[in-house]
């Protein structure tokens, strides 16, 4: 069988087995191969495999499809050759096919003859053997082996749980760290300019996005683990680009609230709250289809408040519990700068709980998911 092992450091899974017919990869959730790689598009391309023949078709990804560094849009991949999806690369293996020294044939058994039946003492004719059924290929999935889970509830305290495990603890202070630097920086650092002060803030805001929707996403697959963080590829990639789309899903949530705020006459400008808490009500169920589809058309109302209503419920307890997160967020802060003078102390503090709190947020979205995936009925 036909597999590409990842070269590039950081990247997981690690090794991709491809199945007959054709293999999705990118990085939204709706791949047969999900790649967390800021680089590769959300559906970046497809593979081919027939009859050992492997065929590579670039599905019109940001940045590109190579074979041995020649960008294509559609080619055959042989054995040996790096085929490279933005700035991660795969080493194409085939699995070597043992053919038998010598072959036996079995002999066929002879027909059976059933008798008819006696019409004197009406024995019956005793049916066939029914035919085997037909055999089913199953397609591999990477992640998500384990029997899924179906009480949403049950889980959400697991998810405070979460960001503890393993190397979790590690990444949150790692995280805390580089954020709490760079959050200095942007209070302090308006000596270097605006616009690079800006510039640096967009970068921090998308990488740190990326990493919710990779922890979104592994949750919907299962892992019991947080993602580690995302590697850095350039600053467009892993900052900019995710950036872009943040400010699209919070214009198209908090938008209309915005626009009332500032456009609407004085008599109408209280619409704007009932527009915020809608926008806040939208804002969970659209983070998560944009997440794991890939794009934000997803943000369609038809998709978004239809699910909403098909996990009433779930989605209540959901968005009361981020709401009960954002305001022990909100509180911690307000205490923290009140009784601690040393500025350094209140950052570092305040980013750990922060990102933690953070963690759990996006957690409980991809559980969502993972226990009501047959009531949200996606197609994913």
């Amino acid at each position: 069988m036909a597999k590409l092992t990842i070269k590039t450091d950081g990247v997981t899974p690690r090794e991709i087995e491809l199945q007959p017919g054709i293999n999705k990869i990118g990085r939204a959730f709706s791949n047969d191969f999900q790649i967390h790689a800021p680089s590769i598009s959300g559906h970046h391309c497809e593979i081919t495999l027939q009859n050992e023949t492997i065929l590579v078709k670039d599905l019109g990804s940001t940045n590109g499809t190579f074979i041995d560094q020649q960008r294509i849009k559609e080619k055959q991949l042989e054995a040996g050759q790096i085929l490279r999806l933005g700035d991660v690369e795969f080493l194409q293996e085939s699995a070597p096919v043992v053919k038998p020294a010598f072959c036996v044939t079995m002999a066929q058994p002879e027909p059976v003859l059933v008798p008819k039946p006696n019409q004197e003492n009406n024995l019956p004719v005793p049916p066939p053997f029914p035919p085997p059924p037909p055999r089913r290929v199953a397609r591999l999935i990477p992640l998500g082996k384990s029997k899924r889970p179906t009480n949403f509830y049950q889980n959400i305290l697991g998810a405070f749980q979460y960001p503890f495990k393993r190397d979790g603890i590690i990444l949150l202070v790692t995280g805390t760290i580089f954020f709490g630097g760079a959050g200095l920086f942007l209070i302090h650092g308006y000596g270097f300019g605006f616009a690079a002060a800006g510039f640096l803030g967009a970068f921090v805001s998308g990488y740190l996005f990326t990493y919710q929707q990779d922890i979104i996403s592994t949750s919907v697959m299962g892992d019991e683990e947080m993602p580690s963080w995302p590697d850095f590829i350039n600053v467009w990639d892993s900052g900019i680009r995710a950036w872009l789309e943040l400010v699209g899903i919070l214009l198209f949530c908090f938008g209309p609230a915005w626009a009332c705020l500032v456009f609407a006459p004085g008599s109408w400008k209280w619409c704007s709250l009932p527009l915020a808490l809608a926008g806040a009500i939208y804002w969970p169920m659209g983070l998560l289809a944009v997440t794991l589809s890939g794009s934000l058309i997803a943000l369609n109302p038809l998709t978004v408040v239809l699910s909403i209503l098909r996990v009433p419920l779930e989605y209540l307890v959901l968005c009361l519990t981020l709401g009960l997160l954002l305001t022990l967020n909100i509180g911690l802060s307000i205490l923290l700068t009140e009784y601690v003078d040393y500025p350094m102390v209140t950052a570092l503090v305040e980013g750990f709980f922060s990102l933690y709190f953070m963690t759990v947020q996006m957690r409980l979205l991809g559980l969502l998911y993972y226990c009501k995936r047959e009531a949200l009925d996606w197609g994913f």
